[in-house]
């Protein structure tokens, strides 16, 4: 579900929560622990269901993170 609906690509990152219909839910802000949260998931996942699209998700994740999460100073 979070790899298919929770991802935002008009703004990369992800939508910090889903609504009952599993779309994502409006907010004003993101966490960084989301963020984290689901590289985790992702990346531990990649041993399950399909690994190829996990660990995709799981690098596209890292990617975010090292360019939009990061101070850079």
């Amino acid at each position: 579900l979070w790899a298919t609906r929770g991802w935002d690509d008009a703004r990369g990152g992800w939508h910090e929560r889903l609504d009952r219909a599993r779309q994502p839910a409006k907010a004003d802000f993101r966490r960084v622990m989301v963020c984290g949260r689901l590289l985790f998931c992702f990346s531990a996942g990649r041993r399950f269901g399909d690994p190829a699209r996990n660990l995709a998700v799981a690098r596209r994740t890292l990617a975010y993170a090292r360019d939009h999460l990061r101070d850079p100073v």
